[in-house]
């Protein structure tokens, strides 16, 4: 099961982020079947989303890559991290994303069918939910 974290900014994600990426907590996860998608010593999953958003120029990639070469060796990187996180989990794992960048970018139907097709491909047959954490005005 995936399970993706989109809570908005300033509404306590990074809380969560650091809870689920301490190393002693992680391992406690990983003993539960639950897995924690961090990418590069991230606290988060802003580089899954930034490859999930594709190489188009968007104000979010912007900073990041300043040719398609840069994105494409990226965009390995997070493959790679992402096979290995799909061959040590099973069917019955609980897979988290978390980032903020998920409620900012993933406004339009293409952008979420895209998510969702990236997400099928690396982990068929699971399904998937979106978890936003709002707060009342």
């Amino acid at each position: 099961m995936i399970y993706l974290h989109i809570g908005q900014e300033k509404t306590g994600s990074t809380a969560i982020q650091s809870f689920l990426n301490y190393a002693e907590k992680r391992s406690k996860l990983i003993e539960k079947n639950i897995f924690y998608a961090s990418f590069f010593h991230k606290p988060n999953s802003m580089p899954f989303v930034l490859y999930a958003l594709g190489p188009a120029k968007n104000n979010l990639s912007k900073p990041f890559f300043k040719t398609n070469e840069e994105y494409l060796s990226f965009s390995a990187k997070i493959e790679d991290r992402l096979n290995r996180i799909a061959s040590a989990a099973s069917k019955e794992s609980k897979i988290i994303f978390s980032s903020e960048h998920f409620h900012a970018q993933f406004r339009s139907e293409e952008k979420i069918r895209r998510l969702k097709s990236i997400i099928n491909n690396f982990f068929p047959d699971q399904c998937f939910f979106w978890l936003d954490l709002l707060l009342p005005n």
